[in-house]
């Protein structure tokens, strides 16, 4: 008989178990957090932040040279030999995005070393580097008009700074298949002006204020003033957008972290509708992280068709979020949550004169309206002055005012509420001697 060679599946299976054993001490050198690609990850970063204090060093060096040179001489700027344009001037590799020089403390800059690497660098002022750090950074295209704006859009550009206003007299649609962010670069203008001739189409469209907050409204009670708050920049009296035309946000639209200045009698709207034939319509757009007004309508007309507004905190005299004065508002669709109000009189929407809010199926829950002087209302929604509500439908729940959690009215006995369906429950006041929790009539 032939004699049969071979391996035993116990020899088979423990031959198995081995390789399996070696892959997964392989992966791990190649794939754990000590493996050979992370160390050689971390070795080309240490190679490349190397390179950034290199460079900024021999061009700081160079521009503080010539200083010393030039100071003899006379009368000279200082700053200006630390500027971008002079540090560029001097770099043999990569460039200054952007510097804050300081001449007594410790200057800021940003450097790009390649294409999508940035670095943060902090220089003392004796010219060491302090600190060299990667992060995120958007390079921010500068436009001057609409038509350098739509072209760069065109080519897929995103982000953008205005230089100056842009003036709407035509049918205008500014929009992109993906999202755009437009600033401005300073806060001395609005962004858009519509005139009653205009009708400015948003789509896709992310209107970006910069500051780098994140309001906490759950910790309203701890909410610092606004006055108090590190901000890079505050609209006085400047809306984003002013119109007496027309102004319709579409899909994909938002609003962020914008501070526009408390206190005014209305407020100082991020958006200023004004005149019988303007108009707002909201298609979509969500708004967060702001100070403020959103919009103050008067003489036109306000349509709201689906909004998100959130972890905001509107601040003024009579009303936070939207004032409606002498023209009316349909509130189709959205919802209004998680937002703070310090208010005088009402504390999401206040319909004075001869207005009309009328509310079809919105959510308005778990937000805070507490009172900003003495004669407060502080409710979410408010009459005054002969205006009107008419409630056909949605939730308003789970929020607390100052004297009405839900629904008020004051100051003139031809206001009036309609409440014809939908569902107030679970809001709540702050004062014992009101004891009406949702809904208060003066």
């Amino acid at each position: 008989m032939r004699k049969q060679t071979g391996i035993t599946l116990v020899s088979l299976v423990i031959t198995i178990i081995v390789m399996l054993i070696l892959a997964g001490v392989s992966l791990s050198m190649v794939m754990g957090d000590s493996s050979v690609l992370e160390q050689a990850k971390e070795a080309v970063e240490n190679t490349n932040i190397g390179m950034v204090k290199d460079n900024i060093s021999m061009a700081w060096a160079s521009a503080k040279a010539q200083l010393i040179v030039d100071k003899a001489k006379g009368a000279i700027n200082e700053s200006d030999y630390f500027s971008k344009d002079a540090l560029n001037g001097r770099l043999n590799d990569g460039s200054v995005m952007k510097i804050n020089y300081k001449k007594t403390e410790k200057s800021e800059l940003i450097y790009k070393l390649k294409e999508d690497e940035f670095y943060e660098v902090l220089i003392e002022n004796n010219g060491e580097i302090a600190s060299v750090e990667r992060i995120e950074y958007v390079e921010y295209i500068e436009v001057a008009t609409l038509d350098e704006l739509q072209t760069a859009i065109s080519e897929g550009k995103r982000y953008f700074r205005l230089l100056n206003n842009i003036t709407i007299s035509s049918n205008v649609e500014i929009s992109s298949p993906d999202k755009v962010e437009i600033t401005s670069v300073d806060n001395t203008f609005s962004m858009f002006t519509v005139d009653n001739t205009g009708n400015l189409t948003l789509k896709n469209i992310v209107l970006d204020g910069e500051n780098k907050w994140k309001i906490n409204v759950s910790d309203h009670a701890n909410l610092s003033e606004p006055s108090s708050m590190e901000y890079n920049k505050k609209y006085e009296n400047i809306p984003l957008i002013s119109s007496t035309g027309i102004v319709k946000f579409g899909e994909g639209c938002e609003i962020k972290r914008y501070y526009t200045q408390p206190g005014a009698d209305y407020g100082s709207p991020i958006i200023k509708i004004d005149g019988e034939s303007a108009k707002l319509i909201i298609d979509s757009l969500e708004v967060y992280n702001c100070i403020g007004q959103v919009a103050f309508v008067t003489g036109g007309e306000c349509v709201i068709n689906s909004i998100n507004a959130h972890d905001n905190w509107f601040f003024g005299n009579n009303a936070g979020m939207i004032v409606i004065k002498n023209a009316d508002m349909t509130f189709n669709n959205g919802t209004i949550q998680n937002n703070v109000m310090r208010m005088r009189d009402m504390g999401m929407f206040i319909s004075m004169g001869s207005s009309k809010i009328v509310l079809n199926n919105c959510t308005i829950n778990n937000n805070f309206s507490t009172k900003n002087g003495s004669n407060t209302n502080g409710a979410l929604i408010g009459t005054r002055d002969g205006g009107i509500i008419e409630m056909n439908g949605g939730v308003i729940e789970n929020n607390i005012g100052f004297r009405a959690g839900a629904i008020s009215t004051r100051w003139n006995g031809s206001d009036k509420i309609y409440l014809n369906a939908g569902t107030i429950r679970n809001n709540a006041t702050m004062l014992d001697s009101f004891k009406y929790a949702s809904i208060f009539a003066d």
